[in-house]
């Protein structure tokens, strides 16, 4: 596997930056995900809010996954920050099904 990001190897004119690869990264677009899915957010690319439980929901399962396998293998800060993440959108599944 290369050690480059994706930053050193895009093109230099008119090419967006990318933020770094990282796992706190991985965490927050899954998190945002599941609150586009919720209603919570409007979509980025259609500006519109929906809401699709079912997808909520998988994306929420996939940061439990994401929790499971690397258990024991995260520093403290990226293990919290999953943790508080799965905590709050399970919160706000459970507020939006009584909606």
């Amino acid at each position: 596997m290369s050690d480059t990001t994706n930053s050193e190897s895009a093109p230099a004119t008119g090419a967006a930056e990318m933020p770094p690869a990282s796992f706190d990264f991985i965490v927050s677009t899954y998190a945002m995900q599941a609150m586009v899915a919720m209603g919570l957010m409007a979509n980025p690319i259609s500006g519109e809010s929906k809401k699709d439980m079912v997808q909520a929901r998988f994306f929420i399962d996939l940061l439990a996954v994401l929790q499971e396998k690397s258990k024991g293998n995260l520093a403290k800060e990226e293990d919290e920050h999953l943790s508080t993440t799965l905590y709050q959108l399970r919160l706000a599944a459970i507020r939006q099904d009584k909606a």
